[in-house]
């Protein structure tokens, strides 16, 4: 059910990037999160396992005062492709409020999620797809974006 639900976002996400009148994807993140609280959700956090750079990694051991090797080996977990994630679900750093402990100095995935804002947006039509399972503000992008399509469909060539 998840792979057809991610193939009809997908196809959403695709549609909508070639449309001629598609928000800009800074007034599409602010519309997507105009009644979307982060705090009382922190899915993202409780579900995905935040993907880390040695840039994270090293600002992250200072904020915690531990070096960046020892840090390595408790929070991060690098898999086959050399890509870093944290290694647990729900984030080690997620606090029984919804909070984030190491907030100001969290990952620059974390900071950008669910990548609504970015300027590659609409060139990443399966991550986007995945988002929504994940974030109601994603979920809203996707409804904005499929209501768009619904009312102004391009003119065939």
């Amino acid at each position: 059910m998840k792979n057809s639900k991610e193939r009809l976002y997908k196809e959403i996400f695709l549609k909508a990037a070639k449309l001629n009148n598609k928000p800009e994807p800074a007034v599409l993140h602010e519309k997507s999160f105009r009644d979307v609280h982060c705090l009382s959700c922190a899915n993202c956090c409780k579900t995905t396992p935040a993907i880390v750079t040695k840039e994270d990694i090293n600002r992250i051991s200072k904020e915690v005062n531990m070096s960046a090797k020892n840090f390595f080996k408790t929070y991060v977990l690098e898999d086959i492709n050399g890509e870093l994630s944290f290694k647990t679900v729900p984030c080690v750093f997620l606090k029984d409020d919804n909070e984030c402990s190491i907030y100001d100095v969290r990952p620059k995935a974390c900071r950008e999620f669910p990548h609504i804002d970015d300027s590659a947006f609409y060139k990443r039509p399966l991550l986007n797809a995945k988002n929504v399972e994940v974030c109601p503000a994603a979920q809203n992008a996707l409804d904005i974006l499929q209501k768009l399509i619904e009312t102004h469909p391009e003119p065939k060539p």
